[in-house]
Formats: C-alpha cells, sequence, structure tokens
C-alpha cells in the first residue's frame, strides 16, 4: 500500500491530534487513531527531539499492523508554551530579513 490509499488524491489531509509523550495515554491515542490511517499526528506539548523519537519509535510497531506503509506518517510538533516562548523571542532578535 502507498499513501494514496488514505483518501482521494484531492480530498483534504486527515491530522489528528493525540496527547503529550508524558502522558499515560498517548500510546492508547495513537494506537486509536491509526486506525483510520491519518496523514499526519499532531504531537502535543513536545518539548524536545526525544519526544519525537519516541513517537517515531512508536509509529514504525503501529502502522503496518493496521495496513500503512512504514515511515508515511507525517508528524507535527506541537510545543509547550516555554519552547513556543523561547521561539518568539528569537524571531523577535533576529534582524530584519534573517527569518
Amino acid at each position: 500500500m502507498s499513501v494514496a490509499h488514505r483518501g482521494n488524491p484531492g480530498a483534504p489531509a486527515r491530522w489528528v491530534r493525540i496527547n503529550a509523550i508524558g502522558s499515560s495515554w498517548w500510546r492508547e491515542d495513537l494506537a486509536a487513531v491509526m486506525r483510520v490511517a491519518p496523514h499526519g499526528i499532531m504531537l502535543s506539548k513536545c518539548g524536545s527531539p526525544d519526544h519525537l523519537r519516541m513517537l517515531l519509535a512508536e509509529l514504525y510497531e503501529v502502522e503496518q499492523p493496521n495496513g500503512i506503509c512504514g515511515n508515511t506518517t507525517m508528524i507535527m510538533p506541537l510545543p509547550d508554551r516555554p519552547h513556543l516562548e523561547r521561539a518568539r523571542r528569537l524571531i523577535e532578535q533576529a534582524p530584519l530579513g534573517a527569518v
């Protein structure tokens, strides 16, 4: 199978938000949503690259059993507030035209 099995080429992509890695529900969330083969996962309160690595490792385990080609589910990290504030400050401090 390929990503095309997730819907018609012109149809909107399906993205699903799951609980943060630090919660006790994120693996259950992921297992539940992968049954409907979303195009992407939005990881809430993503605070480090380790969170992304943990999600990638879990996706590796759940994609193929759900009929999804491995490494085809996209990930959108949703940073937690401290990381979002840091990014905002860096942007504000950047010289005009550098961003």
